[in-house]
């Protein structure tokens, strides 16, 4: 009700706080609700795995700490030379990528739904790297696409609202994986959770 309520005023404002007509947009919508994804996979890489390894695996802090290492080396060398691939042939290159980059966002949050308490830390080193590519990717992919045939005028509130995608989905998707965590008592449902999200 309260959805409806602010759609109708929304669309009454020449200038409204959340400009609402963005999502007439496909490119903005696609990009919108992939950032959702993609949030899934930072967030159960930095906070989730960290804690499954800590107390279900049984590995020391030091050990856990390096979880999120091989994701966040993989974002720094991809984004050294993910702009000029999408440069030489943005229309065909965007689609290409987005997709690999999705595909790689799922293979790593398979690796994590496969952990168990006795697997090797090589497979969480894995689901990062793999992970880490495919958010590489997408963030490298997503606003360029979205700005593609969006009026100038646009750019400013179309920003403002996908980096709200990303926050937004952040406090939905913790607090809905939080019921399943204290209904279960495992930390194991927030994997298959994010991977269905991301399939």
């Amino acid at each position: 009700m309260f959805a409806v309520l602010l759609t109708k005023h929304s669309a009454k404002l020449a200038h409204p706080t959340v400009p609402l007509r963005m999502f007439k947009q496909k490119r903005f919508r696609t990009a919108f609700f992939i950032n959702m994804l993609v949030v899934c996979f930072s967030t159960v890489t930095s906070g989730y795995v960290l804690n499954y390894i800590l107390y279900s695996m049984n590995r020391s802090t030091t050990v856990g700490s390096t979880s999120t290492m091989p994701m966040n080396i993989v974002l720094v060398i991809c984004g050294l030379f993910m702009g000029s691939i999408l440069r030489k042939n943005f229309v065909k290159n965007v689609r290409t990528m987005m997709l690999i980059g999705t595909l790689a966002l799922l293979a790593g949050l398979s690796c994590y739904s496969l952990l168990q308490s006795d697997s090797p830390m090589l497979l969480v080193w894995i689901g990062s790297a793999v992970g880490g590519l495919g958010n590489s990717m997408n963030q490298t992919c997503m606003t360029p696409f979205f700005q593609y045939g969006l009026p100038k005028e646009d750019f400013a509130a179309a920003q403002g609202m996908y980096q709200f995608s990303s926050t937004g989905m952040a406090s939905i998707f913790v607090p809905f994986v939080g019921v399943f965590v204290n209904m279960t008592g495992s930390i194991k449902p927030v994997f298959y959770i994010a991977t269905i999200l991301a399939a």
